[in-house]
């Protein structure tokens, strides 16, 4: 039977252990049974919350067993010292990922009402930072701000990144904005730049001013500040834009 919970791979641990004693090491549980047959020392280990054990054997002495013991416990020291390096190591940012810290750190500070998602990602020789939101404020509010935060800049003519960023702050190779518009905004958006113009409404991909309603719209909200929401008379201040 697939054992599924943890407590059903505990009920099957003590069902083996069945109240004799054991040590526990680390992450490991040893159960030497006493010597009951002449030259059948015995050893039992579970690691970690497994119900059966890894480890089942007799020995004909009761040294071997304990040089088993010690070998096991040694390999969960191991264990242990692994997990504790991989652990150091995670907290230990690398550069794409203490530059996108300090963005969002001045970016909560200065923009409260926003909430940013700022992710690292590191690849092939490089690294980039992508910052994105929903509404709030229009993209080139801060990407003369982002700007700062890039070790350079790719130089399409020789196909050449130049590392032309002296600053002495964290930087990552590239650093991407990304701004969202909300459904709901964008859908009465529509609707009112219709009857700013007197039309009817019939959706997204119908044409205004020989040109996608759509895009229109895009256009206009993509250049507002939206961090305290969106009304019609913020549309008609760019009904000519």
């Amino acid at each position: 039977m697939r054992i599924l919970t943890k407590e059903q791979r505990q009920a099957e641990r003590q069902s083996w252990i069945s109240g004799q004693s054991t040590e526990k090491y680390l992450d490991i549980e040893i159960l030497s049974k006493a010597e009951t047959v002449p030259g059948h020392f015995s050893l039992v280990i579970w690691r970690g919350n497994a119900g059966k054990p890894y480890l089942n054997y007799y020995y004909r002495s009761f040294e071997q067993r304990e040089k088993t013991i010690t070998e096991e416990k040694q390999s969960a020291d191991h264990r242990a010292q692994y997990k504790a390096e991989q652990a150091k190591q995670e907290k230990t940012h690398t550069q794409s990922a203490t530059t996108a810290a300090l963005i969002k750190k001045i970016l909560k500070k200065e923009y409260p009402h926003v909430k940013f998602s700022v992710c690292s990602d590191n690849f092939a020789n490089g690294n980039s930072v992508d910052v994105s939101w929903t509404d709030g404020i229009p993209k080139s509010a801060i990407n003369g701000f982002l700007r700062q935060f890039e070790q350079g800049t790719f130089d399409g003519m020789t196909d050449c990144y130049n590392y032309d960023n002296h600053a002495d702050h964290p930087q990552a190779k590239y650093v991407h904005a990304q701004r969202h518009i909300s459904e709901s905004i964008r859908l009465q958006a529509e609707k009112d730049l219709c009857e700013l113009a007197g039309v009817e409404y019939t959706g997204s991909n119908m044409r205004l001013w020989d040109e996608w309603l759509s895009t229109q719209v895009w256009r206009r909200l993509s250049k507002m500040d939206l961090s305290k929401g969106y009304n019609k008379e913020m549309l008609k201040e760019h009904i000519n834009a």
